[in-house]
């Protein structure tokens, strides 16, 4: 790789780990190219993406960026799963993508500047997405103002049919 091809492979990297909301540092020796191919487009329906690159040039594209630390997780053959979306839509998709390809060994990862251990990763992949969580939260900010709507419609109703049966009742008579 000529020195120019280098210094832009670098400046990528350092753009994209300064934004990277979780990065995710897995191993992929012996693994076919087809499945690197298979784990990218798994990576994309989760707006991440996969970058298999050299520990030198990662280790200095990581220098001054919030995920600095991955540093720690560097060494040997690697490829380097980014996102600026949600990181647990790409952990999903690589323990999920792990599961079925054992020569891919998850080295650890990177959430929000904090270094995670292989656990870690597997930990943020059993999390709901942000739009789960989102759902979640609005159904319990919502549930009181339903039960309050359901309290007021109900007083009505059941005055209603208070009146039913006595008017029913007087009929009767």
């Amino acid at each position: 790789m000529k020195k120019q091809d280098k210094v832009l492979v670098v400046e990528q990297l350092k753009e994209n780990l300064s934004t990277a909301q979780g990065v995710i540092v897995m191993e992929y020796k012996g693994i076919t190219v087809r499945s690197l191919h298979e784990l990218r487009k798994a990576l994309r329906n989760a707006d991440s993406s996969l970058r298999v690159v050299k520990n030198t040039l990662l280790k200095i594209a990581c220098k001054d960026t919030p995920n600095e630390s991955l540093e720690e997780l560097l060494g040997g053959p690697i490829a380097v799963a980014l996102t600026d979306g949600d990181p647990a839509a790409m952990a999903k998709e690589v323990v999920n993508f792990a599961k079925g390809e054992p020569l891919l060994v998850l080295r650890g990862g990177i959430l929000s500047g904090k270094i995670l251990a292989t656990e870690g990763v597997k930990d943020l992949a059993t999390l709901p997405s942000i739009d789960e969580m989102r759902a979640k939260a609005l159904s319990v900010f919502n549930a009181p103002a339903q039960q309050f709507m359901g309290l007021l419609q109900a007083a009505p109703r059941n005055l209603l049919g208070v009146l039913n049966a006595r008017a029913d009742k007087m009929n009767s008579n």
